[in-house]
């Protein structure tokens, strides 16, 4: 600092950090300013602050009546703004736990389903062997498994492994 004597003893003593330092965050505030560089909300408290403790240092005190009420404003606006995002996180939480709520139900359903086809897909296949079988069993179905002819081999149909043929004997 080019000129130490400026400032009393006591009033550097009420600063909360070393003159250089606030300086240095006064700097990087203009900086941040001109720049339009976007920043931190804890990082902005930091800059009222300190722009505050420089008013006072100075013994600005219109400047530090705004700079005071600007800082607590804005902190009751980050204050209102964290609610809000809790409660939102909150909100949304709970909405993802239906979600997976419903998922889980719907994952069972799914299944159970899948399960039922399954169940009836079998029984159906079980109907229809016994169906089959009984067909296959029945005295008027004529099953011959004696070979060929060739006069009978062009009317015979193959079917599944069964040799059919017509139940009119012919000549």
């Amino acid at each position: 600092m080019a000129q130490p004597d400026k400032f009393s003893p006591a009033d550097l003593d009420e600063l909360d950090k070393p003159m250089k330092d606030l300086l240095n965050t006064i700097a990087n505030l203009r900086h941040t300013a001109v720049h339009r560089i976007r920043i931190s909300v804890n990082r902005l408290e930091l800059f009222l602050r300190d722009a505050e403790s420089l008013s006072r240092l100075l013994r600005d005190s219109d400047c530090i009546t705004k700079l005071s009420r600007l800082r607590r404003e804005t902190h009751l606006a980050i204050e209102d703004i964290k609610r809000n995002k809790d409660l939102l996180e909150s909100q949304l939480a709970m909405k993802l736990k239906e979600i997976t709520a419903q998922r889980a139900e719907l994952d069972r359903l799914e299944q159970s389903v899948i399960a039922d086809m399954m169940r009836e897909d079998h029984a159906y296949g079980l109907f229809a062997g016994s169906a089959l079988n009984q067909a296959i069993e029945a005295p008027d179905t004529m099953l011959h498994s004696a070979a060929a002819t060739e006069q009978d081999h062009d009317s015979d149909v193959d079917v599944v492994g069964f040799r059919t043929l017509d139940t009119d004997p012919g000549p």
